[in-house]
């Protein structure tokens, strides 16, 4: 079963560039070769940025990944986080 992870951020007061640019070294190191993580910038809205993980079978987890859970705590410190976690309709 594909699930899909969101995080998404308002932000307060910062450019969504380059918070987008410490989004990608930040993860960098923590992508563990099971999904793809893809950073959306709102269109029209430069307050607005989205994380998706995309994971391709859940190997039995329960929950948020370790990432996502690392990634929205982090960017609490800039603004509003929302943190969702999407399964595949079958």
């Amino acid at each position: 079963m594909s699930r899909l992870e969101i995080i998404h951020l308002r932000i307060a007061g910062k450019s969504s560039e380059h918070l987008a640019g410490q989004i990608r070294e930040a993860i960098r190191s923590d992508v563990d070769g099971t999904g793809v993580v893809t950073i959306f910038r709102r269109s029209g809205l430069e307050t607005d940025v989205a994380v998706h993980i995309a994971c391709h079978g859940n190997g039995g987890k329960a929950g948020p990944s370790p990432l996502g859970l690392h990634l929205a705590s982090a960017l609490s410190a800039y603004g509003l986080v929302e943190h969702t976690l999407w399964e595949e309709a079958t």
